[in-house]
């Protein structure tokens, strides 16, 4: 249960996982980024097996003009956590072209749109591969 008190642990459930990402989201994207950072630190500590935090923390450095470090943190973070992660993958192809490293991006673009069995992040791999062409 979310939000519920058990004996000396909170647990953190799911509902308020998806709305601490979106304010986080909602902070990058309006140029709050340590406060995004902050939020998307404290939920890799709350899921530290999880990939998503880290695409998080990425989509808050491509806002703030630091495409390669979204790059590293994909690809050394977000995609060791879950090497299977077509949201990461995606992300990745737009960090990489945003730092200019458009044949990689096209690449990792163009495998997503083709392999993809999440249907947000084939979306997103064709949209992007779309955007560019």
């Amino acid at each position: 249960m979310g939000g519920i008190m058990g004996g000396d642990t909170f647990e953190i459930g799911t509902p308020l996982i998806r709305l601490m990402m979106e304010i986080g989201y909602l902070a990058a994207g309006n140029g709050l980024s340590a406060e995004a950072e902050a939020i998307f630190e404290g939920l890799h500590a709350v899921r530290p097996g999880s990939e998503i935090p880290f695409i998080g923390l990425a989509v808050t450095r491509m806002n703030a003009g630091r495409p390669l470090e979204a790059v590293n943190l994909l690809e050394e973070q977000a995609l060791r956590l879950s090497p299977g992660s077509e949201l990461a993958r995606g992300f990745l192809g737009l960090a990489l072209r945003l730092a200019g490293h458009t044949a990689r991006s096209q690449s990792v673009l163009d495998d997503l749109a083709a392999k993809a069995t999440n249907p947000c992040a084939g979306a997103m791999a064709r949209a992007l591969l779309a955007d560019h062409a």
